[in-house]
């Protein structure tokens, strides 16, 4: 039950986090400034941890490969909404979701550029939701949200995403993808070459 709020956070090493919660639970990160600046940086990192909240932050990464918030190995039923995150480095995430379950991603607003951008970012993940998002990717490929890998029975929905990449895609499941339900997203791509609203590839079944 600890809360970390109102702080201006900076790093610049390489695998730097702004704030990490490892295997802890009932948290609230909120109201922060985060800035990182070196490669595999993260804002916000969790790891086996559950009942977090992660609200209202602002959130900025321009290393080699960044992301805003991520979620990894089994941390399930936290929250990240509200969040603005901008990420500028050759490879950025929104919000990363790996080995994860139960987690909402929502209302959140990420801007994403790079040579390969995304929104939010699924693997090995089940039974979460990404909804009423705001998501922007620039630079060669983006993805607004991408589920692979065994991410199923995940609801993404009434999310508003602008892909101006070379290669575009407003959702994308690739490699045994199943059993998600995927609705009432507004997606744009701007690009006359390589633009796809919903893209499915390799035995991806069963997903509305």
């Amino acid at each position: 039950n600890n809360s970390v709020y109102s702080n201006t956070i900076t790093t610049s090493g390489s695998s730097g986090y702004g704030v990490q919660l490892l295997t802890s639970s009932n948290n609230s990160v909120y109201s922060n400034t985060i800035t990182t600046s070196g490669g595999n940086a993260v804002g916000a990192y969790l790891e086996t941890s559950s009942k977090n909240n992660v609200y209202s932050n602002k959130i900025t990464t321009s290393g080699s490969t960044g992301s805003g918030v991520t979620l990894n190995v089994n941390s399930r039923n936290n929250n990240v909404y509200s969040n603005t995150m901008t990420l500028s480095g050759s490879s950025g995430i929104g919000v990363s979701i790996d080995t994860s379950s139960n987690n909402s991603v929502y209302s959140n607003t990420m801007t994403t550029s790079g040579d390969v951008a995304y929104g939010a970012y699924l693997t090995q993940s089940i039974n979460n939701s990404v909804y009423s998002n705001t998501i922007t990717t620039n630079g060669s490929n983006g993805y607004g949200v991408y589920l692979l890998l065994n991410s199923n029975n995940n609801n993404v929905y009434s999310n508003n995403i602008t892909t101006l990449n070379t290669s575009s895609y407003g959702i994308y499941l690739s490699n045994i993808a199943r059993n998600n339900t995927i609705y009432d997203n507004n997606i744009t791509t701007k690009n006359t070459t390589g633009s796809y609203g919903i893209y499915l590839l390799q035995n991806v079944n069963n997903n509305t």
